[in-house]
C-alpha cells in the first residue's frame, strides 16, 4: 500500500485551510451588519477549530501556508486588499506575521497542554475552553484594531467600540462554527445509532422552530424578541437531555435563528451578538455539567 508522508498531508491541509479561511472571510465581510466591523466572523471559528483538533506538528505547515496566502491576497494590490487595511505598513507586518500568530498559538497550546483529550468532558475543561474563546477573540481584536488605530485617527477615536465590535464578531463566529465541527466529528468518529438519533431529533425540532419564525414574520413584525426568548426553552431541554450533542445542535441553531432575525428585522446588532454569546455559553456549560455527572455515576 502506498504510504503518504505526514508532511504531504500537512501541506494539503494547509492549502485547504488557507482556501477555506479566505472564502469564509469574503462571506463574512459581505454579511456584516455593522459597517467596517465583521459582526459574524466565521473564519475565527474555523481557525480555532483547526488548531484545536489538528496535530501540533502540523502547525508550522498551516501557519506558513496561511501567511503566504494572506500576503498574496491582502498586500497592496492584492485581490482582497483595501485602503483601510493600511497593508505593508510596519505595524501590518508585525501584527499579522509576528504578534498575532505567536499569541494565538500560545493560547491554544496552553489549552491543549492541560486539557488534551478532555474537550467538553468536564466543567473545568469546558470553562477553560470558553475562556480560550473569549481571550483569543479579545486578543485578536486588541492587536488588529490597535494596529489600525496607529494608522487611522478615526479608528483611534472609537477604539473601545471597535475593539468590542471585533471581539464580539469573533466570538459569534466561533459559536457558529465550533458546534458544526463537534457534530461532524461525532458523526465521523463516534458514529452510533444514539448519536444519529439525537442529532436528527434536535435538527427536526429546530427546523420547525425556524419555520414557525418565518411563518410569523410573513404576516406580522415585532415577534423576533418572543422567538429568541422561547428558543431558550428547547435549547436548555436538549442540553439537559442529550448533553454535549444536544447543546451543540442548540447553539448552532440559536445563532443561526438570531442572525436571520437580525438580517430580516435590522434589529440592534450588539443585543443580538450578546444574546448568541450568553445563550451559547449557558448551553455549553449546562451540557458539560450533565456529561460530567453521567461520567461520575
Amino acid at each position: 500500500m502506498l504510504r503518504v508522508e505526514p508532511w504531504i498531508n500537512y501541506i494539503f491541509l494547509g492549502l485547504l485551510y488557507a482556501v477555506a479561511f479566505n472564502a469564509l472571510w469574503v462571506a463574512s465581510t459581505r454579511l456584516e451588519l455593522i459597517p467596517n466591523v465583521v459582526s459574524w466572523y466565521l473564519p475565527a471559528g474555523l481557525r480555532i477549530c483547526v488548531f484545536l483538533f489538528l496535530p501540533i506538528r502540523s502547525w508550522p505547515y498551516l501557519l506558513i501556508i496561511d501567511r503566504i496566502a494572506f500576503y498574496a491576497l491582502f498586500h497592496s494590490g492584492g485581490l482582497l486588499s483595501s485602503p483601510q487595511f493600511y497593508a505593508e505598513s510596519f505595524g501590518w507586518y508585525v501584527t499579522h506575521f509576528i504578534l498575532h500568530p505567536i499569541t494565538f498559538l500560545f493560547l491554544v497550546w496552553q489549552y491543549r497542554k492541560y486539557f488534551e483529550g478532555q474537550l467538553l468532558t468536564s466543567l473545568q475543561s469546558t470553562s477553560a475552553l470558553l475562556i480560550l474563546f473569549i481571550v483569543s477573540s479579545l486578543t485578536n481584536a486588541l492587536l488588529f484594531v490597535g494596529r489600525r488605530a496607529s494608522d487611522d485617527l478615526e479608528v483611534a477615536h472609537h477604539l473601545f467600540e471597535n475593539v468590542m465590535g471585533m471581539a464580539l464578531g469573533d466570538l459569534v463566529g466561533i459559536f457558529v462554527f465550533f458546534p458544526l465541527v463537534i457534530i461532524l466529528r461525532e458523526l465521523l468518529i463516534h458514529v452510533d445509532e444514539e448519536s444519529i438519533s439525537t442529532i436528527t431529533q434536535c435538527t427536526i425540532v429546530w427546523i420547525l422552530i425556524l419555520c414557525g419564525y418565518f411563518f410569523l414574520t410573513e404576516f406580522t413584525h415585532g415577534y423576533d424578541i418572543y422567538v429568541k426568548v422561547l428558543a431558550i426553552v428547547p435549547a436548555m431541554f436538549f442540553s439537559l437531555r442529550y448533553g454535549v450533542i444536544g447543546a451543540m445542535c442548540s447553539v448552532f441553531f440559536l445563532c443561526s435563528i438570531t442572525y436571520m432575525v437580525a438580517l430580516l428585522t435590522l434589529g440592534p446588532t450588539l443585543e443580538n451578538q450578546l444574546y448568541m454569546i450568553v445563550t451559547s455559553i449557558g448551553c455549553i456549560l449546562l451540557s458539560a455539567a450533565i456529561s460530567a455527572k453521567k461520567t461520575s455515576t
